[in-house]
């Protein structure tokens, strides 16, 4: 079936416009599905611990190969970890207590 010029220029343009639209539902489905996956990734931050932040997650999981966690020994680990990172990094100017740990500590101690 042979098409005119005039047929073929307007199959074109409604396939242009067909492929226009589509790529606008595609971005908005696209930005949707963003705003929804950062939005569960945001909550379930908002569920980690503080004292769990500046912690990396390579060390956690060596310490579960360890033996099987409980929050009390997690927690007790995880202020070492950070008392460690705290003394590699320097932290000379912090006051300390008189028990001889830093300020710092302090924090993890009333959460």
């Amino acid at each position: 079936m042979a098409y005119t010029k005039a047929e073929k220029e307007r199959l074109i343009k409604l396939l242009k416009k067909h492929t226009d639209d589509r790529v606008k539902e595609l971005v908005t489905e696209k930005d949707r599905i963003s705003r929804e996956c950062e939005r569960k990734v945001l909550r379930r931050l908002n569920t980690v611990s503080v004292t769990l932040w500046n912690i990396k997650l390579k060390n956690v999981l060596e310490l579960e190969r360890q033996y099987k966690p409980t929050v009390k020994r997690i927690l007790k680990d995880i202020r070492k970890l950070q008392d460690s990172f705290d003394t590699e990094a320097g932290h000379g100017g912090q006051s300390s207590k008189s028990d001889g740990t830093n300020a710092s500590s302090r924090s993890y101690e009333m959460n």
